[in-house]
Formats: C-alpha cells, structure tokens, sequence
C-alpha cells in the first residue's frame, strides 16, 4: 500500500475525479465502502472529456452502482472546486432524489476535507425544491415524471 503525505494526496484529490469521488464517498457514506471498478473510471472519463464542450451523453449502469453519485454529487462538488461559476441543473423523476443530491453535494462541499481542498464555499445555503410541470417540456405528465436529466450549463 502506497503511502502519501498529506500535501500529496491533496495535489492527486484536486486532479483526480474518480479519487476525489472516492473520498467523498467516504464522507459522505462512512459505514459503506466504495469499491472502485472499470465502470466509475469510464463514468469519470466521460465527465472529463464534456469539460468546455456540448456534449449528449448516456451514462447506462445497473442500479447502486453509484452513477448518480460519481456524476450529482462528487463531480458537481468536484467541477465547482475549479471552477464556481460553473452552473449545474438536475432534473429527477423524483423530487425527493434530487434534493438528495444536492444535500449530499451541499454536505460534501462543507467539509473539512472539501474546504482544505478548494477555496469555493457555499454562498447561501437553501434547499430547492423545484419542479417544472411536464407539460412545459411538451411531454405527457406520466411520462415526463419518468425521465431523469442532468444538464450542465456553461
């Protein structure tokens, strides 16, 4: 096992997703542990590779197997530690998910870890719980309560 000082694993937390999402979960899920496999990194890959482009992509993974989290959460709180003007909408199936995240993020983000990381802090903590009707996307309600969106806004 490789150890590293603190100011190293600092530096490999700060440019490393898939290592900052891992600690995150740490944090965030003390008595669970996070497991790294060949699917986070491809999620952490694609995260990466849309920086500074419009990009459609479609993250399809079985359920619990942390998608959610490595791309509402960790890459949220990863991408706002470089860049804070970086503005984020999710969209759920589920309002209740989606503010989920976001108290996950929001917790991630207050942590002493996170805060020894970056110098982006929260300016104004609030829970939002917005939730445009479907019919503003044009969908049948049942069906648009059913589809999940994230979407980054530049």
């Amino acid at each position: 096992m490789t150890h590293f000082t603190i100011s190293q694993r600092d530096a490999i937390l700060r440019q490393d997703p898939l290592a900052f999402a891992q600690a995150a979960f740490n944090i965030l899920e003390p008595d669970r542990t996070f497991e790294p496999s060949w699917h986070h990194e491809a999620i952490t890959e694609v995260l990466q590779n849309s920086n500074g482009k419009r990009t459609r992509q479609y993250i399809n993974a079985p359920p619990r197997s942390l998608k959610s989290f490595l791309v509402s959460v960790a890459w949220v709180a990863f991408k706002l530690g470089h860049e804070p003007t970086h503005k984020f909408i999710c969209a759920s199936y589920s309002a209740n998910l989606a503010n989920h995240h976001a108290a996950q993020c929001r917790r991630l983000m207050q942590s002493n870890l996170y805060t020894s990381l970056f110098s982006t802090r929260l300016s104004k903590i609030t829970e939002m719980s917005w939730s445009p009707p479907a019919a503003a996307f044009g969908l049948p309600p049942r069906l648009g309560r059913q589809l999940p969106v994230w979407v980054a806004i530049r």
